[in-house]
């Protein structure tokens, strides 16, 4: 119901209605929290995900090459915007 994988054989068993505990709490946090949109929004348009390149983590070098760096050049802030996560 949250993120629309299949619901695993023992947990429809039990009754749940999610794939993980993980979907359920979030579903809940929404529910609390007023954010039932998110349900409406999920579904339009999404920025696509990032795939190719040598590395699942290629693209990771042109957003920490933006992401401002201490005296010592060390990365100190990286801004994401993740989506998918399940």
């Amino acid at each position: 119901m949250h993120c629309d994988l299949p619901i695993p054989r023992a947990r429809s068993e039990r009754g749940s209605r999610f794939c993980c505990a993980g979907c359920e709490v979030v579903h809940g946090l929404l529910r609390e929290e007023g954010l039932t949109r998110y349900y409406d929004l999920k579904n339009g348009p999404t920025a696509p995900v990032r795939t190719g390149g040598s590395s699942p983590l290629a693209w990771l070098d042109a957003a920490m090459a933006e992401s401002p760096v201490d005296e010592k050049g060390t990365s100190c802030r990286l801004k994401l915007d993740v989506q998918g996560v399940h």
